[in-house]
């Protein structure tokens, strides 16, 4: 029966029924029928609810998965400005006077221009590899 058949007999007022034993059966029937529609609606209203329940702590999982790389994001970001401004004005050339010996590999010259501080820690970078190496 057609769920607009299945409201029509269930919403027929008491006093136009029959009484009769075959009026009896049909509506118990449609009890029936109205009843499984109402579990199998109800099975599919819960299997929807759980279905949503799930995909939205998927939405808040790659949210926070989201959220963590923007700020790793800006991070990175804020080191890579950090490095430029602090190398903005450093250049770095070497010479080197050729040669194919190990005599010849520690020949050379490095000019590196850097602000004073970053300077400084170059210098004493240097000061001790070559005290190490010596």
């Amino acid at each position: 029966m057609s769920d607009v058949m299945l409201h029509g007999v269930l919403n027929i007022p008491p006093e136009l029924w029959s009484g009769d034993a075959l009026d009896e059966m049909q509506r118990h029937d449609r009890y029936v029928q109205a009843s499984e529609l109402i579990q199998s609606l109800q099975q599919q209203c819960d299997a929807l609810q759980a279905e949503s329940k799930v995909k939205s702590e998927e939405i808040e999982r790659c949210t926070n998965i989201n959220y963590r790389l923007h700020l790793e994001n800006l991070e990175l970001q804020a080191d890579n400005t950090m490095l430029h401004e602090t190398f903005k004005d450093a250049s770095l050339t070497y010479w080197s006077s050729g040669g194919f010996g190990n005599q010849d590999c520690d020949m050379g010259r490095i000019t590196i221009n850097l602000p004073i501080i970053q300077a400084k820690e170059l210098m004493e970078a240097i000061s001790l590899k070559e005290s190490n190496d010596g």
